[in-house]
């Protein structure tokens, strides 16, 4: 009753487990976007584009300070040094509270505010471009290990078959019905396989470092994947995916972004040779003072600062933020230019490797034909090995191509909606 028990509970925890080492394609990238570096620095980026928007805005508040001011002055002494007044200390305790609030300053600092609003959405959109990087890493991993998965089995395939055909040589050999040649042949062929082997092997290994990385983890991690394959249909028009690229990438929108935030802190830059009119203000009480004063203070008023000259300084703070416009112009340009590039390459990978995906299937049928057709020849001793190596060499490689027609086909299309921007 117990063991019963037992396997009970084993039956019922064993999905969970199989589950768990069970890597799907949608399961792979939310591993990836919860666990990434990149998109947990990201998001604390953009955290700081909202502290800088409110750091900037506070400017425009007013700010209030309290005061506690204690003087001990020697009697009738007054500040000569340092200074072209002369004010006369008194020793005096008084508290309260001062109060400087901006009346305006045309502009200025309103569009230094939008200047970081403006700031942060381009942090935002970054984040969002870096998402569908990171997923695009993913998949692009996964289906990396996908193949050269499927590539480790065409290796252990090409093994067994040159093993058996080994093992037939060898034995007609020593019947005498076979040369030396022939057996030196399979040995060599046998070896190149293995030699395929231990190179897909390492192949594989190296896919689940990148996957592991791709998902954030910085040690190798191994799943057992489940082969996935989303996309089946052929690309469309060139045309309309570039024009759908300059609307949808977010590498592009951040740019945009970014550019309006320089135009609004070059506005800014050009309001500083404005006036700037602030609010001022003081109260508090001195229950300790010299005599003849009142136990109370207030007072208020209204300061205008008006620039003058400075050196040029305004003038060319805001020459500098203006060029620096022109610079974020070119850069939208310049990032225009290699989406239409990248996308139109992306498009034709997919167009080739759409048409490689019938080509190699075809391929490897007319190889197993031919193979057959050399092995039932070599045995009747119609033909000689190398006839029977070539033909066993050319199902391999039909085999290898065919394995990577399949998956490239994939990655090309995910390599297409990632130059799109095309959002999952």
């Amino acid at each position: 009753m117990k063991w019963s028990f037992l396997v009970l509970i084993f039956c019922l925890c064993f999905p969970f487990w199989v589950e768990a080492d069970t890597l799907t394609l949608s399961r792979a990238e939310t591993i990836a976007l919860a666990n990434h570096p990149k998109i947990k620095a990201g998001v604390l980026q953009e955290q700081v584009g909202e502290t800088q928007v409110k750091e900037t805005h506070a400017a425009e508040l007013p700010f209030v300070s309290g005061n506690l001011t204690g003087v001990d002055a020697e009697a009738g002494s007054r500040i000569s040094a340092g200074g072209l007044n002369n004010p006369l200390i008194f020793s005096r305790y008084a508290n309260g509270l001062s109060l400087n609030q901006l009346i305006t300053d045309f502009g200025h600092t309103h569009d230094l505010v939008q200047s970081s609003v403006f700031h942060q959405k381009a942090l935002q959109t970054d984040l969002e471009f870096t998402r569908l990087e990171v997923l695009f890493q993913a998949d692009d991993a996964y289906f990396s290990v996908l193949r050269t998965q499927a590539l480790l089995e065409v290796a252990k395939e090409t093994v067994a078959e040159r093993q058996s055909v080994l093992d037939q040589v060898n034995a007609l050999a020593k019947s005498k019905l076979k040369s030396g040649l022939d057996l030196s042949f399979a040995e060599v062929n046998l070896a190149q396989s293995k030699l395929f082997l231990v190179q897909a092997q390492n192949d594989l290994d190296a896919a689940y470092m990148t996957l592991s990385t791709a998902l954030g983890y910085s040690e190798l991690q191994r799943f057992s994947l489940v082969d996935e394959m989303p996309y089946t249909k052929p690309p469309g028009n060139l045309g309309d995916l570039t024009a759908l690229a300059f609307q949808t990438r977010e590498d592009l929108t951040t740019l945009l972004l970014e550019r309006a935030s320089a135009e609004w802190y070059a506005k800014a830059q050009g309001a500083q040779s404005l006036p700037r009119i602030d609010l001022a203000g003081a109260l508090g009480e001195s229950p300790y003072h010299a005599p003849g004063l009142s136990n109370s203070y207030s007072v208020i008023g209204i300061n205008v600062d008006i620039p003058i000259f400075n050196g040029n300084l305004f003038s060319e703070e805001e020459k500098e933020a203006q060029l620096k416009v022109g610079i974020e112009d070119q850069n939208v340009q310049n990032l225009k230019n290699q989406i239409a590039h990248d996308v139109g390459v992306a498009w034709l990978d997919v167009e080739t490797a759409y048409q490689n995906l019938a080509l190699t299937q075809k391929l490897r049928r007319q190889a197993a034909e031919a193979l057959d057709l050399a092995q039932a020849r070599y045995n009747l001793g119609l033909s000689s090995i190398v006839e029977l190596s070539h033909a066993q060499l050319n199902l391999t490689q039909a085999e290898i191509d065919k394995t990577n027609a399949k998956y490239a086909y994939e990655v090309k299309v995910l390599s297409l909606d990632y130059q799109v921007g095309v959002k999952k």
